[in-house]
């Protein structure tokens, strides 16, 4: 984790203290809490750049030109 993320992590998630006893539960916590952030920042970023389709290739101007079709 860098530093940035531990900090989250310890501020916006409330890790310093555990909800629970024990190594094996505290850490079973930590990881599905670092899941949650990653899904969170995952959910969050936007594309700068939409999906802008390609231009046909040679090939595929010569199909639709004399009307052909290719299945693939």
């Amino acid at each position: 984790m860098a530093s940035a993320t531990i900090c989250e992590f310890i501020n916006e998630h409330r890790a310093r203290r555990s909800r629970y006893h024990g190594h094996c539960k505290t850490h079973v916590q930590h990881v599905l809490t670092g899941i949650a952030i990653d899904i969170e920042r995952l959910a969050s970023r936007t594309t700068r750049h939409p999906h802008r389709p390609r231009r046909p290739t040679t090939f595929q101007q010569y199909l639709d030109a004399r009307g052909l079709t290719w299945e693939c």
